[in-house]
């Protein structure tokens, strides 16, 4: 089996379906994989964030919600060694 990579613009209309907005003639009556990539369309720009606005954000997100699990406090102070960091 060999692929062919071909390229066109589509678009997905209000009902949610795919529009081709030109024909592919040499690949009529064919089985094709469609991969869509579409343009992501910024919801905020959050360059200006500060710190703690990000600190908030994250905190108030469901990626660290495991650690508040007292299973996930396997560590004490008196595991492994401090690190020295060399100042320049």
């Amino acid at each position: 089996m060999s692929l062919n990579l071909h390229t066109t613009t589509a678009m997905i209309d209000e009902n949610g379906e795919l529009r081709g907005l030109e024909k592919l003639e040499p690949l009529r009556s064919q089985l094709v994989q469609v991969v869509i990539v579409s343009q992501r369309e910024p919801q905020y720009d959050d360059s200006d964030l500060t710190p703690q606005q990000w600190n908030k954000m994250l905190m108030q997100s469901s990626a660290f919600k495991e650690w508040a699990d007292p299973a996930e406090d396997i560590y004490t102070l008196e595991d492994g060694q401090p690190i020295e960091w060399d100042k320049p």
